[in-house]
């Protein structure tokens, strides 16, 4: 029996919707959300209206990217504010899923450790013996 792994390109494409609806889904429950700004999300965005080198108890990125979030929305929007850490997520699995991208196509062989009697390295294609 010979069992074939779905192209690449229709795992990327499955991934690539499957993330593209949590962050949607994220964001529509960031910008509804019906509890007002935490403490720290509230000092967050305090420290983005007046910017620093950095904090007394963090550095000063946070504060950065929250200014340029509001740059693009009205300004102490709590929903724009909530937007940046799906947005954040979203890219790095991007980031994530294109680093590993030279190795999903490679056609190196696996090491002798991974590979089972019967497959045929890289290809996706392995028989079972019954």
């Amino acid at each position: 029996m010979v069992f074939r792994s779905p192209p690449p390109v229709l795992g990327a494409l499955a991934l690539s919707c499957i993330l593209l609806a949590i962050t949607l889904a994220r964001l529509a429950v960031g910008a509804f959300w019906p509890v007002p700004f935490s403490v720290d999300e509230a000092q967050y965005v305090s420290w983005s209206r007046e910017l620093a080198a950095g904090y007394y108890s963090k550095p000063p990125f946070i504060a950065w990217a929250l200014a340029a979030a509001q740059g693009f929305c009205a300004t102490g929007s709590e929903a724009c504010a909530r937007s940046l850490q799906p947005l954040a997520f979203f890219g790095a699995a991007v980031a994530t899923f294109v680093l590993g991208l030279p190795d999903a196509f490679s056609e190196a062989p696996a090491p002798d450790s991974a590979v089972k009697r019967g497959s045929k390295g890289w290809t996706g294609n392995f028989e079972l013996e019954e």
